[in-house]
C-alpha cells in the first residue's frame, strides 16, 4: 500500500507550449502529482497582477490559498481586504489535464505575461505550487531572488540573529 502525501515539486524544466497554446507537464512533475497520490483532473491556475509568472495549484494547495486569503486578520483595514481578495481571486481559474498532464493555458493569462503559442516557457517547481515563466523573466526573478536573500542575510548579521541551521548559505564572494 503506497503512502499518499502532498506533493513536493522541485526543479526548473526548459520546455514549450504547443501551437494551441496547451503544456505538457514535464515527466518530473507529472511523477511528482502521481507520487503524491493519482494525476489529478483539475489544477487552479493563477495570475497576480504585477507578476511575470502564472502559478498552478493542486486542489489541495488552491485550498489552502484560498483559507490564507479569506482570514481577516491578515489585512490591515476592510478595504484593503476587499481589494487584496478582487486581485487573487479573480484571476484564478481551473485547468483541466488530459491522460498525458496537459492543459490549455487560457488566453487571458498567457497574455498577462506575454506568452505567445508554441513559445520556450521554463516550468518551475516551488515546493508546493508549480510556476509557469518566460525564460527571460525567470532569470532575472533569479537575480531578484538573490538580491532579497542577500538582504536578508545582512539584515539577520545587523540583527544578531541567526538562520536556521539547515537554511542554505550563501557562497563568500
Amino acid at each position: 500500500m503506497s503512502e499518499t502525501r502532498a506533493p513536493n515539486f522541485l526543479g526548473n524544466y526548459p520546455h514549450v507550449l504547443d501551437d494551441k497554446g496547451r503544456l505538457t507537464l514535464p515527466s518530473p512533475i507529472r511523477q511528482e502529482l502521481l507520487r503524491a497520490s493519482t494525476l489529478p483532473e483539475r489544477l487552479y491556475i493563477s495570475f497576480f497582477p504585477g507578476n511575470r509568472r502564472l502559478t498552478l495549484y493542486t486542489f489541495e494547495m488552491w485550498n489552502e490559498a484560498s483559507a490564507i486569503w479569506s482570514q481577516d486578520d491578515r489585512f490591515p483595514s476592510a478595504a484593503v481586504k476587499v481589494s487584496a481578495q478582487r486581485l487573487f481571486f479573480s484571476n484564478v481559474e481551473p485547468v483541466t489535464l488530459d491522460k498525458v498532464g496537459r492543459f490549455l493555458i487560457p488566453t487571458q493569462f498567457r497574455e498577462r505575461i506575454g506568452l505567445g503559442l508554441s513559445e520556450k516557457i521554463v516550468v518551475n517547481g516551488t515546493g508546493k505550487r508549480i510556476e509557469i515563466w518566460k525564460p527571460e523573466d525567470f532569470q532575472a526573478n533569479e537575480l531578484v531572488d538573490l538580491e532579497v536573500w542577500k538582504s536578508a542575510l545582512d539584515l539577520d548579521a545587523q540583527r544578531a540573529t541567526q538562520l536556521p541551521v539547515d537554511a542554505p548559505r550563501l557562497p563568500e564572494w
